[in-house]
C-alpha cells in the first residue's frame, strides 16, 4: 500500500472521529439549550447559547464534508490535485478548527455563567460540550497537518516524473 494511501486512511479515521467529537459536542449543546428561566432577562447570554449552536452546526457540517471527501479519496485512490480545490479543502479545515475553537470558548462561558449558580446539569453537560469540541479542533489540526504531508509527497512524486520524462 502506497504512504499516500496511508495517509488517506489515517487521515480519514481521524476525520471521523472529530465528526464525532463535533457532533457530541452540539448534541450536548442543544441539550443544553438556553434555560429559558435564567436567560430571558439576559439577551448578551442569549446570544452566546446561538452562538454555542451555531458554530457547532458549521463545524460538523464542515467536518462532514471533509469526511465524506476523504471517504472518497480512500474508496477510489485519489488525491486532491488542482489548486483551487486544494484552496477549497483547505478552507473546509480552517472553518471547522476555527468554529470548534469558537464553540469551545462559548461553551465554556456558559459553564461558567450557568453551571454553578442555577443548574449544576447544565454546567456538567457544558463541560463536557466543550471537552468535545476542543477534542474535535485538535484531531481537526491533526489530520490538517496529515493533508498537508501528503500533499508534499504527492508534489514530490509528480516531480520524480517530470525529472524522468526530461532524461
Amino acid at each position: 500500500m502506497p504512504s499516500r494511501q496511508k495517509l488517506s486512511i489515517a487521515s480519514f479515521v481521524i476525520l471521523f472521529v472529530s465528526l464525532g467529537a463535533a457532533a457530541t459536542s452540539l448534541g450536548l449543546i442543544q441539550g443544553t439549550n438556553c434555560p429559558q428561566w435564567s436567560c430571558d432577562d439576559e439577551y448578551e447570554n442569549i446570544s452566546i447559547w446561538q452562538l454555542s449552536i451555531a458554530s457547532s452546526i458549521i463545524a460538523t457540517i464542515c467536518l462532514g464534508l471533509l469526511t465524506v471527501i476523504e471517504l472518497i479519496s480512500v474508496l477510489y485512490q485519489t488525491n486532491v490535485k488542482t489548486l483551487c480545490a486544494k484552496i477549497l479543502y483547505s478552507g473546509l479545515f480552517s472553518v471547522s478548527i476555527f468554529f470548534l475553537i469558537i464553540a469551545t470558548a462559548s461553551a465554556s462561558y456558559n459553564v461558567g455563567y450557568y453551571g454553578y449558580g442555577y443548574n449544576y446539569d447544565y454546567g456538567v453537560e457544558l463541560i463536557a460540550a466543550a471537552v468535545c469540541a476542543s477534542v474535535g479542533a485538535l484531531l481537526t489540526i491533526i489530520a490538517f497537518c496529515i493533508f498537508n504531508v501528503k500533499q508534499t509527497k504527492s508534489s514530490d512524486e509528480y516531480q520524480n516524473i517530470i525529472q524522468r520524462t526530461e532524461h
